[in-house]
């Protein structure tokens, strides 16, 4: 093997120190500058966790501060009160990830107030403030771009004139209102011990009794559990559309000064919450004049609020006819005044019976149908009181009533007994009442619902099979007539 000459070694040597001083050059010099390039430049380099408070100075409306507080932010001006914590999280998104677009020097640059960047700004200053209590630079945000969707901003401090993504421009424009927490309340429905409505002159009271509730005042009646829940749980729900400070008020023609409404919530050693319900503005956007008690804070709720809240003693009565759960139910027992009586009850096995007997097998689904329909099964207008004499009773048919319906439960525990009756059947305009016997209630339904009572053993009982008849012979039976199809036939009689 031939060893290497001086040259040769030389120009060996010369080459190795060449490729180590370009590695050297592209690992110290050209790959920092590419990084560089590839990364994105943003208007201010902070994490949206690294910042506890933000300021917004605007040139035509009010200046706004939030701060962390907890788990969320509080707004601390223009107004003291509980902020939106997503929307100033959304806000503090926009803000640390805006991006630089390009960067005009100030060689190149017009003067300041070309861009809308003099003093404040012409759209906002916008100051972030971090955990250990510095502040950041403030930014400015001026003008939009002549073309194109940009906008103009600049970094206090900073010469350059940066070009920023029109997003940034747009959602940094806040109104105290789109940053403050719109729920009016915060409370544990569990915790509403008693509610009281206040209305027309009338205070109803109603209180928590076990599982459901009991109306108190002004008479002593079952409350409505389905309707009294809804009003507790909507209480959380009550959002404000608009805030009123104390400057903006017109208490007369708000309608505050002699509410339509009035609602308090007792949450027991908890205190209470309430509110006032004022006259209708039609907008925009539509909705009620509210006044929130404790604070008195004034603002604007969604119509459906006042609707909700404004019912009377018979909206919030019980008006259920039968008193169990559905899956408790295990027999039901039909009187019928046209001798069609019979009864259904569900054996140890769990399956459900007809008496009196038949070689035809019950429908289990249309039990299960009338089982949750009459759990369900609840009068509509209340159109007598103390109604429990013959007398009483023969204006609505129900000293003679057409069906008896007794529901009971699996320790033969009754879960009540109605009856019903039909005035005015052969008219075009029949009226159904109903009323549990042991109460003096009478109530009007429509005929979708009184006909959960006027039910027949055939509509329990699966057709008749073709092994029970002889061959070409099966019976065939009439199907049932509906009421009106009755009401045509006697007119044509």
């Amino acid at each position: 093997m031939e060893a290497l000459g001086p040259v040769k070694l030389w120009k060996t040597i010369t080459a190795g120190f060449l490729v180590l001083a370009l590695g050297a050059y592209i690992w110290l010099v050209e790959k920092p500058r590419m990084e560089a390039e590839g990364r994105e430049e943003h208007v201010v380099e902070v994490s949206a966790d690294e910042v506890t408070r933000i300021r917004l100075e605007y040139p035509d409306s009010p200046t706004i501060v939030v701060e962390r507080s907890g788990d969320g932010w509080r707004m601390l001006e223009p107004v003291e009160a509980p902020a939106d914590g997503p929307a100033v999280d959304r806000l503090l998104k926009q803000i640390v990830n805006a991006k630089v677009e390009r960067r005009i020097p100030p060689d190149k640059a017009q003067e300041l107030k070309i861009y809308g960047l003099e003093g404040h700004g012409e759209r906002a200053r916008i100051t972030l403030t971090k955990k250990d209590g510095s502040t950041l630079p403030d930014i400015i945000v001026g003008k939009t771009t002549p073309v194109g969707f940009q906008a103009f901003a600049r970094v206090e401090g900073e010469r350059d004139v940066l070009v920023t993504p029109l997003i940034f421009h747009t959602g940094v424009k806040k109104t105290p209102f789109d940053l403050r927490d719109k729920r009016l309340f915060r409370i544990e429905p569990k915790d509403v011990k008693a509610l009281v409505i206040e209305r027309e002159g009338t205070k109803i009271r109603a209180e928590r009794e076990g599982d459901g509730w009991r109306i108190v005042a002004p008479r002593n009646l079952p409350g409505d559990r389905d309707r009294l829940e809804a009003m507790v749980t909507g209480i959380n729900g009550i959002r404000a559309v608009a805030y009123y400070g104390p400057d903006d008020v017109d208490r007369k023609k708000f309608g505050l000064e002699e509410p339509k409404l009035v609602v308090t919530a007792e949450l027991g050693d908890k205190g209470t919450v309430g509110f006032r319900i004022g006259a209708k503005d039609e907008g925009p956007p539509a909705g009620y004049y509210f006044e929130r008690a404790g604070d008195g804070q004034v603002a604007k709720v969604a119509e459906w609020v006042e609707p909700r809240f404004d019912q009377d003693l018979n909206d919030l009565r019980d008006k259920h006819l039968f008193r169990c759960e559905a899956d408790e139910i295990v027999s039901i027992t039909f009187e019928r005044a046209d001798g069609q009586s019979f009864s259904l009850r569900k054996d140890e096995q769990g399956n459900w019976t007809i008496s009196p007997p038949s070689d035809r097998r019950v429908k289990e689904a249309a039990v299960t149908r009338t089982r949750n329909g009459l759990a369900s099964l609840a009068g509509k207008e209340i159109v007598a009181e103390d109604a429990n004499t013959p007398a009483a009773l023969a204006p609505y048919g129900l000293d003679k009533p057409a069906v008896r319906v007794e529901v009971r439960m699996a320790d033969d525990k009754s879960c009540g007994q109605v009856i019903g009756a039909v005035v005015g059947a052969d008219t075009d305009n029949p009226r159904y009442y109903v009323k549990r016997e042991d109460e003096g209630t009478v109530m009007s339904v429509p005929e979708y619902l009184y006909s959960r009572l006027d039910m027949v053993a055939e509509d329990f009982l699966e057709p008749a099979s073709s092994q029970q008849q002889p061959a070409g012979e099966e019976e065939k039976k009439p199907a049932r007539k509906t009421r009106k199809q009755k009401k045509s036939k006697s007119k044509k009689d």
